[in-house]
């Protein structure tokens, strides 16, 4: 009576071993492990255990050794390879914790007058690409007296200004073209 990804979620989850599974569940609870995260971190496991126990069981095939049943789940996988895979999810779902406690943590003053100036950043008009535009419109003065506007409206920051950068740019074409 239960729905398909629900069933699903739930085989995949089987995927983990029990100190996985442990470490999901206390993880869950403070909301910080996601069960979508847990579904797509069971089902990279599920196949990448799958993977290994193909070429695990075509190697002892082309050896004709038996094929032993070992693991987890009665995989026919090496034990140390299994735990080395199963090691690796592990690692990610702490990783996913860490980063998500990290988030969630209180930040400082510097810390968020950092995040803010790296927002303001990436506002910022490219002006390489502004110059590219605007040549394709306007002849070289209008566009130096656009990116002078531009250079006023952004005159706290202290790197070139955009009407420097392309003024170095059309300086450089022009003796370029003149030799």
């Amino acid at each position: 009576g239960k729905d398909r990804k629900t069933v699903e979620r739930s085989l995949y989850l089987a995927e983990f071993d029990d100190k996985t599974i442990s470490f999901i569940e206390a993880n869950e609870g403070d909301g910080l492990l996601k069960a979508r995260n847990v579904e797509i971190i069971g089902q990279k496991l599920k196949k990448t255990l799958d993977v290994a126990e193909q070429d695990n069981i075509e190697k002892l095939e082309s050896s004709g050794e038996p094929l032993p049943v070992t693991g987890h789940e009665g995989r026919v996988l090496p034990e140390d390879k299994e735990a080395e895979i199963r090691g690796a999810a592990y690692n990610v779902l702490q990783e996913e914790v860490r980063r998500r406690k990290e988030a969630k943590r209180p930040k400082t003053d510097q810390e968020k007058l950092e995040a803010k100036v790296l927002r303001e950043n990436v506002r910022k008009l490219n002006v390489e690409q502004l110059k590219e535009s605007l040549l394709k419109e306007f002849d070289e003065s209008t566009t130096l007296r656009v990116l002078e506007l531009v250079d006023e409206v952004a005159s706290m920051d202290k790197a070139p200004t955009a009407t420097q950068v392309v003024s170095a740019d059309f300086v450089n074409v022009e003796t370029a073209s003149l030799q």
